[in-house]
């Protein structure tokens, strides 16, 4: 984690077209507290939420999927209905794996996921529109069934089981082990680390078993990166 925190910093340091000013962060921050603003709960109405590992493998599906969500030009966004609500974006993509696992398709099995086709992916995701990158998508899926059935006996849950109590260590197996969650960039010649969605997932698990956060219990979030940028646009949603 050190690495996201190194190279963003370099970046805010160099960068010639955004720069942060630290007194306004300071206002901001002030204003909030003294508002009384709290963080949303995690959201447990569109996400599968069984408890144990089932819902550890629905989480880790859903964060390899956790990406680019507009529509191609000209096309139309992709959406489901829910309910008497339409949702798009991450929301639907929650609730259209949800009603997938609900509905007995063996989505958390790894064995099911080593070998699903785009096909079987359309099908899952249902709804109008499309999402883009189907095919990456699906090959992402496929890597992840792979890798589970060579290392964790075909159990998502081994990844963090494997991380020992530690958020770090946990997004350091993703990173190292899953190629979809390798997100680094290159700013003016120097290699910028982001790993956003493999904090992501932490951040879901605790989302998810905050009732009972001993059996998955994660520390040093604190050095976490996604969290500000990700909790701060919920605020405001």
């Amino acid at each position: 984690m050190w690495e996201v925190l190194k190279t963003a910093q370099h970046v805010s340091g160099v960068s010639s077209h955004v720069r942060i000013r630290k007194e306004a962060v300071a206002s901001f921050s002030k204003r909030l507290h003294e508002g009384g603003i709290e963080v949303p709960p995690w959201s447990r109405t569109y996400h599968f939420c069984a408890g144990g590992r089932e819902t550890v493998s629905y989480l880790l599906v859903l964060d390899s999927l956790n990406f680019c969500f507009w529509p191609a030009s000209g096309e139309s966004r992709w959406e489901i209905i829910w309910g008497s609500r339409r949702l798009s974006g991450y929301f639907a993509l929650a609730g259209s794996l949800a009603r997938a696992m609900n509905s007995g398709v063996p989505l958390i099995r790894a064995e099911y996921l080593a070998r699903l086709s785009v096909e079987a992916l359309r099908e899952i995701l249902g709804g109008r529109g499309e999402l883009q990158l189907m095919e990456d998508r699906v090959r992402i899926l496929n890597e992840l069934g792979h890798i589970l059935l060579e290392r964790y006996n075909g159990e998502a849950s081994g990844f963090v089981e494997a991380a020992a109590g530690s958020a770090e260590k946990l997004v350091g197996l993703l990173v190292k082990t899953l190629t979809s969650f390798r997100d680094v960039a290159e700013y003016l010649g120097q290699r910028v680390y982001f790993y956003k969605r493999a904090q992501i997932f932490c951040a879901d698990l605790y989302g998810a078993f905050e009732v009972d956060w001993a059996l998955w219990n994660l520390v040093q979030q604190e050095k976490f990166t996604s969290r500000p940028h990700h909790r701060i646009v919920i605020i405001f949603y």
